[in-house]
């Protein structure tokens, strides 16, 4: 049991554990799953054409993480004969791709909490504002990481120093890592505490991978890619809820929305629906750039819309209808849409509203 602890924290810590039946078995199973992590990854992209065709901001988020895991799970692959071959330029190239996965490994965590933000938020803008400086930590452990090989491997400096760089260096990465984690918990907490919006994500689904990756650093490539496929199931389970000729929300939505708002009792809402009368791509143009904060838009038919909000009541509920209907009748090709407007009933509940509203029983 003893022997046992002790290999798993040198594991851990990324050394040799000494047995050389455990650390062979470490080594090529590591090998393998990253060749199986590249290509589980590049058969999640084949098989899922928005994933492959990468449209909309969340698929791009994706693509890209994708992107970045087969890069850190090849460049880990690549170590492999690098350390085979005695050669001052294989030493040389294997110091520069060993220093490079630890921030590609900060910069895939990073990424996916941003992709986790926008699916929850749909906002670019918010992701511009709040991620702005968290591209530092990664630089300044990349820094602290190539002065850690410097000394390791080169030989410079006092062999004191060579230790506390060891694990000042990993203690860093390690909370780097985590603090990204822990945010992206925080961040999906707080959007189910002040929403009253389906999330779709779920964190238990994908978490675990990412903070087994932190810790067991021989097999962190592999489970990165885990957590990314992962994620990516969770998150296109909302797909099926989308007009893909919009990128609104479709009927079947609304059914699950009511249901969604019943069960945990949430009351209140409002709704405008608009006949389009033959211009629902002018109509759907218009609802993107003038639809309500806050608000969904439904596509209900060619061109039938329904906007649903918890913010708007009395006055507010009037001047967006008027606003949209401005923008149409001011647009290259002038129209004058059917809009009306209802406000949920006390005791009416939110599957009765939407039903109500899809009738047209303003």
């Amino acid at each position: 049991m003893r022997n046992a602890v002790e290999y798993l924290i040198k594991t851990i810590m990324y050394e040799q554990t000494g047995n050389d039946l455990i650390d062979e078995a470490i080594f090529y199973s590591s090998l393998v799953l990253e060749g199986v992590a590249v290509i589980a990854i590049i058969l999640l992209i084949v098989m899922n054409k928005p994933l492959r065709e990468h449209r909309t901001p969340d698929k791009k988020l994706i693509f890209s993480e994708c992107i970045l895991i087969i890069c850190q799970n090849v460049i880990q692959m690549l170590l492999v004969p690098l350390i085979m071959i005695n050669r001052l330029w294989a030493i040389h190239t294997f110091n520069i791709l060993l220093t490079l996965t630890e921030p590609l490994y900060m910069l895939n965590i990073l990424q996916w909490v941003v992709c986790v933000d926008f699916c929850l938020y749909h906002s670019e803008d918010h992701l511009r504002r709040q991620y702005r400086h968290f591209a530092i930590p990664i630089v300044i452990v990349t820094a602290l990481q190539l002065i850690h090989n410097m000394l390791i491997y080169y030989g410079v400096g006092p062999e004191l120093l060579w230790g506390q760089s060891v694990n000042f260096a990993q203690m860093a990465k390690l909370a780097v890592e985590i603090g990204y984690i822990l945010y992206a918990v925080y961040i999906v907490r707080e959007y189910k505490k002040t929403s009253r919006e389906p999330s779709f994500i779920s964190l238990e689904a994908f978490i675990i991978p990412f903070v087994l990756g932190s810790l067991v650093r021989y097999y962190d490539a592999p489970l990165m890619a885990l957590g990314i496929i992962l994620t990516y199931v969770v998150i296109s389970r909302r797909d099926k809820y989308l007009d893909m000729e919009t990128g609104f929300f479709n009927r079947e939505f609304l059914n699950y929305r009511s249901s969604y708002r019943d069960h945990n009792n949430y009351t209140g809402g409002s709704g405008i629906l608009i006949d389009a009368a033959g211009h629902g791509k002018s109509m759907a143009a218009i609802l993107k750039e003038f639809k309500p904060v806050g608000a969904n838009v439904f596509v209900l038919g060619k061109d039938l819309f329904l906007i649903m909000s918890e913010a708007l009541r009395g006055s507010a509920l009037k001047m967006a209808a008027a606003t949209i209907r401005e923008a149409a009748e001011t647009a290259d090709e002038p129209y004058s849409p059917g809009i009306s407007t209802a406000s949920r009933g006390k005791e009416e509940s939110a599957v009765q509203f939407a039903r109500r509203l899809t009738a047209g029983n303003m």
